[in-house]
Protein backbone atom coordinates (compact mmCIF):
# COMPACT_ATOMS: atom_id res chain seq x y z
CA UNK A 1 0.00 0.00 0.00
CA UNK A 2 1.49 3.99 -0.74
CA UNK A 3 2.15 5.79 2.02
CA UNK A 4 0.71 6.88 4.63
CA UNK A 5 -2.00 4.81 3.59
CA UNK A 6 -5.98 5.25 2.60
CA UNK A 7 -8.11 8.04 4.24
CA UNK A 8 -11.33 5.91 2.90
CA UNK A 9 -12.67 3.16 0.99
CA UNK A 10 -15.68 3.45 -0.76
CA UNK A 11 -17.31 0.43 -1.79
CA UNK A 12 -19.59 1.25 -5.23
CA UNK A 13 -22.54 -0.71 -5.56
CA UNK A 14 -25.59 -0.59 -7.87
CA UNK A 15 -28.25 0.67 -6.59
CA UNK A 16 -30.84 -2.72 -6.63
CA UNK A 17 -30.31 -6.18 -6.00
CA UNK A 18 -27.52 -6.59 -3.62
CA UNK A 19 -25.72 -10.02 -5.61
CA UNK A 20 -24.11 -12.83 -3.72
CA UNK A 21 -21.07 -11.51 -6.20
CA UNK A 22 -20.67 -8.33 -4.60
CA UNK A 23 -21.15 -9.84 -1.05
CA UNK A 24 -18.58 -12.00 -1.67
CA UNK A 25 -16.40 -9.01 -3.11
CA UNK A 26 -17.51 -7.38 0.25
CA UNK A 27 -16.53 -10.22 2.43
CA UNK A 28 -12.95 -10.64 0.01
CA UNK A 29 -12.23 -6.82 1.37
CA UNK A 30 -12.62 -7.59 4.84
CA UNK A 31 -10.51 -11.05 4.25
CA UNK A 32 -7.87 -8.77 2.50
CA UNK A 33 -8.15 -5.74 4.93
CA UNK A 34 -9.40 -6.98 8.53
CA UNK A 35 -12.56 -5.73 9.45
CA UNK A 36 -10.75 -2.25 10.93
CA UNK A 37 -10.90 -1.36 7.35
CA UNK A 38 -14.70 -0.86 7.63
CA UNK A 39 -13.91 2.02 10.38
CA UNK A 40 -12.23 4.04 6.94
CA UNK A 41 -15.55 2.88 4.46
CA UNK A 42 -18.01 4.19 2.73
CA UNK A 43 -20.95 2.44 0.62
CA UNK A 44 -21.53 4.50 -2.64
CA UNK A 45 -24.41 3.63 -4.51
CA UNK A 46 -24.98 4.24 -8.10
CA UNK A 47 -27.91 4.65 -10.35
CA UNK A 48 -29.43 7.10 -7.38
CA UNK A 49 -31.78 8.75 -9.89
CA UNK A 50 -34.01 4.98 -10.14
CA UNK A 51 -35.40 6.28 -6.49
CA UNK A 52 -37.23 8.56 -7.95
CA UNK A 53 -39.05 10.23 -4.96
CA UNK A 54 -37.51 7.71 -2.33
CA UNK A 55 -34.59 8.51 -0.27
CA UNK A 56 -31.53 6.14 -0.09
CA UNK A 57 -32.01 5.68 3.62
CA UNK A 58 -35.76 4.62 3.09
CA UNK A 59 -34.13 2.38 0.21
CA UNK A 60 -32.01 0.95 2.93
CA UNK A 61 -34.06 0.61 5.73
CA UNK A 62 -37.23 -1.37 3.22
CA UNK A 63 -34.25 -3.28 1.72
CA UNK A 64 -34.78 -6.96 2.21
CA UNK A 65 -31.11 -7.91 1.86
CA UNK A 66 -29.57 -8.00 5.80
CA UNK A 67 -25.91 -8.83 3.98
CA UNK A 68 -26.80 -4.61 2.61
CA UNK A 69 -27.71 -3.43 5.97
CA UNK A 70 -24.68 -5.74 8.30
CA UNK A 71 -22.10 -4.24 4.94
CA UNK A 72 -23.80 -0.44 5.98
CA UNK A 73 -23.68 -0.71 9.35
CA UNK A 74 -20.31 -2.27 9.72
CA UNK A 75 -19.37 0.90 7.37
CA UNK A 76 -20.62 3.26 10.70
CA UNK A 77 -23.92 3.54 8.49
CA UNK A 78 -22.76 5.91 6.19
CA UNK A 79 -23.45 5.34 2.41
CA UNK A 80 -24.99 7.67 -0.14
CA UNK A 81 -26.12 7.16 -3.54
CA UNK A 82 -24.81 9.34 -6.82
CA UNK A 83 -27.62 10.16 -9.40
CA UNK A 84 -26.46 9.17 -12.70
CA UNK A 85 -28.09 11.59 -15.08
CA UNK A 86 -27.36 15.31 -12.50
CA UNK A 87 -23.67 15.15 -14.28
CA UNK A 88 -23.73 19.05 -13.41
CA UNK A 89 -24.88 18.45 -9.62
CA UNK A 90 -22.09 19.12 -7.86
CA UNK A 91 -23.47 18.28 -4.05
CA UNK A 92 -23.51 14.76 -4.50
CA UNK A 93 -20.00 15.27 -5.01
CA UNK A 94 -19.51 17.86 -1.93
CA UNK A 95 -21.44 15.13 -0.02
CA UNK A 96 -19.11 12.21 -0.53
CA UNK A 97 -16.02 14.52 0.57
CA UNK A 98 -17.95 15.70 3.49
CA UNK A 99 -18.61 12.17 4.38
CA UNK A 100 -14.72 11.25 3.49
CA UNK A 101 -14.09 14.72 6.36
CA UNK A 102 -16.31 13.24 9.18
CA UNK A 103 -14.16 9.73 8.52
CA UNK A 104 -10.70 11.28 8.57
CA UNK A 105 -12.12 13.42 11.63
CA UNK A 106 -13.78 10.59 13.65
CA UNK A 107 -10.55 8.25 12.94
CA UNK A 108 -8.65 11.24 14.46
CA UNK A 109 -6.61 11.89 11.23
CA UNK A 110 -5.42 8.12 11.20
CA UNK A 111 -5.06 5.93 7.45
CA UNK A 112 -5.71 2.84 6.93
CA UNK A 113 -1.91 1.92 7.48
CA UNK A 114 0.49 -0.86 6.10
CA UNK A 115 0.50 -2.11 10.00
CA UNK A 116 -3.47 -2.66 10.11
CA UNK A 117 -2.70 -4.18 6.49
CA UNK A 118 -0.20 -6.63 8.35
CA UNK A 119 -1.94 -7.38 11.04
CA UNK A 120 -5.21 -8.26 9.19
CA UNK A 121 -2.80 -10.23 6.85
CA UNK A 122 -0.97 -12.02 9.73
CA UNK A 123 -4.77 -12.99 10.62
CA UNK A 124 -5.27 -14.66 6.91
CA UNK A 125 -2.11 -16.80 7.61
CA UNK A 126 -2.95 -17.87 10.85
CA UNK A 127 -6.42 -18.83 9.83
CA UNK A 128 -4.68 -20.42 7.03
CA UNK A 129 -2.02 -22.90 9.22
CA UNK A 130 -4.63 -23.59 11.18
CA UNK A 131 -6.94 -24.99 8.04
CA UNK A 132 -3.53 -26.42 7.14
CA UNK A 133 -3.02 -27.95 10.32
CA UNK A 134 -6.94 -29.15 10.65
CA UNK A 135 -6.51 -30.91 7.03
CA UNK A 136 -3.20 -32.53 8.12
CA UNK A 137 -4.59 -34.38 11.05
CA UNK A 138 -7.07 -35.13 9.01
CA UNK A 139 -5.48 -36.73 5.93
CA UNK A 140 -3.21 -38.54 8.81
CA UNK A 141 -6.44 -39.42 10.60
CA UNK A 142 -7.42 -41.38 6.89
CA UNK A 143 -3.76 -42.70 6.23
CA UNK A 144 -4.03 -44.54 10.08
CA UNK A 145 -7.55 -45.83 9.03
CA UNK A 146 -6.67 -47.42 5.38
CA UNK A 147 -3.32 -48.48 7.02
CA UNK A 148 -5.44 -50.38 8.97
CA UNK A 149 -7.57 -51.52 6.77
CA UNK A 150 -4.77 -52.49 4.51
CA UNK A 151 -3.10 -54.29 7.37
CA UNK A 152 -6.30 -56.43 8.18
CA UNK A 153 -6.67 -57.22 4.46
CA UNK A 154 -3.10 -58.66 4.11
CA UNK A 155 -3.87 -60.79 7.55
CA UNK A 156 -7.33 -62.31 5.84
CA UNK A 157 -5.02 -63.00 2.67
CA UNK A 158 -2.18 -64.87 4.94
CA UNK A 159 -4.66 -66.82 6.75
CA UNK A 160 -6.70 -67.54 3.72
CA UNK A 161 -3.14 -68.57 1.77
CA UNK A 162 -2.02 -70.83 4.79
CA UNK A 163 -5.53 -72.44 4.40
CA UNK A 164 -5.43 -73.47 1.30
CA UNK A 165 -2.01 -74.88 1.78
CA UNK A 166 -2.93 -76.60 4.34
CA UNK A 167 -5.59 -78.07 2.35
CA UNK A 168 -3.84 -78.88 -0.46
CA UNK A 169 -1.00 -80.59 1.82
CA UNK A 170 -3.63 -82.90 3.13
CA UNK A 171 -5.21 -83.38 -0.08
CA UNK A 172 -1.71 -84.67 -1.49
CA UNK A 173 -0.99 -86.74 1.64
CA UNK A 174 -4.50 -88.38 0.92
CA UNK A 175 -3.52 -89.23 -3.09
CA UNK A 176 -0.34 -90.87 -2.58
CA UNK A 177 -2.13 -93.38 -0.08
CA UNK A 178 -4.94 -94.12 -2.58
CA UNK A 179 -2.83 -94.71 -5.14
CA UNK A 180 -0.59 -96.92 -3.46
CA UNK A 181 -3.73 -99.11 -2.02
CA UNK A 182 -5.25 -99.60 -5.82
CA UNK A 183 -1.45 -100.67 -6.79
CA UNK A 184 -1.49 -103.23 -4.09
CA UNK A 185 -5.02 -104.51 -4.77
CA UNK A 186 -4.19 -104.66 -8.87
CA UNK A 187 -0.99 -106.84 -8.25
CA UNK A 188 -3.26 -109.44 -6.62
Amino acid sequence: MSSPGPDVFVIVLSLGRFTKEEADTVDLIKQIFGHEASQFSIVLFTGGDNLDEESIEDYVRQSKSTELKKLIRDCGNRFLAFNNREKQDKTQVIQLLNMIEEIKNSNEGRYFTNSMFEEAEMSIRKKMEEILKEREREIEIQTQILQAKCEREMKNMTRRRKTKSSSISRAQSFVPASLSLRMKKSRC
